[in-house]
Parts: structure tokens; sequence; C-alpha cells
């Protein structure tokens, strides 16, 4: 609806991240969406081959590229809906 588009509108506001900064890591709990405006994300995981190689080794795999236009953070805020509403029942 139009009030529900203005409360949203008005909740948005610009952020400005440096380069290689974390912006939100797995199994942390999140609130918020992000929508790209300009610059590029990469959505990497983290994979631990100590086990198969029988040494410490911790590599970065790259899931995705986020480019303008794209958006994530939207499943963070899903489950925060979701627990939330389990704390207040």
């Amino acid at each position: 609806s139009e009030e529900e588009f203005e409360v949203m509108a008005r909740a948005v506001y610009p952020l400005h991240f440096s380069s290689k900064e974390v912006i939100a890591q797995e199994g942390e709990p999140g609130d918020a969406m992000y929508f790209i405006t300009s610059g590029r994300m990469k959505v990497v995981r983290e994979i631990d081959f100590t086990q198969a190689v029988g040494q410490p080794c911790v590599k970065l795999l790259e899931l995705a590229t986020l480019t303008p236009g794209e958006f994530f953070g939207e499943l963070s805020l899903i489950r925060h809906s979701l627990d939330d509403n389990k704390r207040h029942k």
C-alpha cells in the first residue's frame, strides 16, 4: 500500500563500506536489508579443510558478487521477525 511504501522509504538511509569490510556474518542475527547502489559486494563462505588435509587449512569460497540493483539481508529480516514473534508469545 502507499502507507507501507512511505514507511519503508523513510527507513532507508545510505551507508558506505570500505573494501573488504564484513557487513554481515553467517550465524549472527540480522535486522537490516541492504540495497547495492554502487560498487560490488562479494558473498563468501569460510570453508575449513583442516580435517581433509591434516593441517590447519581454511579457505574463503566466493559464492556470488552483488552489483548495483541487487539486495541482500531480506532473509535475516524474516528470521528476525519470526524470532521476535516467538519471544512475545
